[in-house]
């Protein structure tokens, strides 16, 4: 996650990658899956295989049902989906900081990304997500659980019940 500059409240859609990956994979001195191993069937990883943790995706907009470029918008590829609509359905990271579920994926390839128009809407899209996503301004209880954005809380609340504000890591 450091390496890829992802958020850390992404952490969570990024153990469940792994733990998925890592399921699916043969450890041990038997060669078997954890996958296999727990239902006897041998794991289908194809929907693993198209993407990495947060790469840079395409989908298209789901309001709209045409697959022009006016429909195109950029995303974060957060997973697999599964017992929700088809089979190749993924966990996105749209750019106003929300996750959804989207079928019509794709890659932004080299040749796109190398374009003054791609790399804008990229550059614009980091921001927004880092903003969205960022500690600050987020509280925690005294038990360490960060609960509320600041301006949901009361002023009096914070001064008693809470630490304070997180610091960005």
């Amino acid at each position: 996650m450091i390496n890829r500059s992802i958020p850390t409240r992404l952490s969570d859609y990024g153990l469940i990658y792994e733990s998925e990956i890592l399921s699916r994979m043969s450890r041990g001195s038997n060669g078997q899956t954890g996958y296999k191993r727990l239902t006897g069937q041998t794991p289908d990883i194809s929907e693993w295989l198209g993407f990495e943790f947060y790469d840079l995706v395409s989908f298209h907009n789901q309001e709209k049902p045409t697959m022009n470029d006016e429909s195109r918008r950029l995303g974060r590829w957060l997973g697999v989906l599964h017992r929700i609509g088809s089979n190749f359905c993924y966990w996105i990271l749209t750019d106003s900081g929300q996750v959804i579920s989207c079928a019509t994926v794709q890659h932004v390839t080299v040749a796109e990304a190398g374009t003054d128009e791609i790399k804008a809407a990229v550059e614009q899209f980091v921001q927004t997500v880092n903003k969205q996503l960022s500690n600050i301004g987020h509280v925690q209880d005294t038990t360490g659980q960060t609960t509320a954005y600041i301006k949901d809380v009361p002023d009096e609340i914070i001064d008693t019940e809470y630490i304070g504000i997180v610091p960005l890591k």
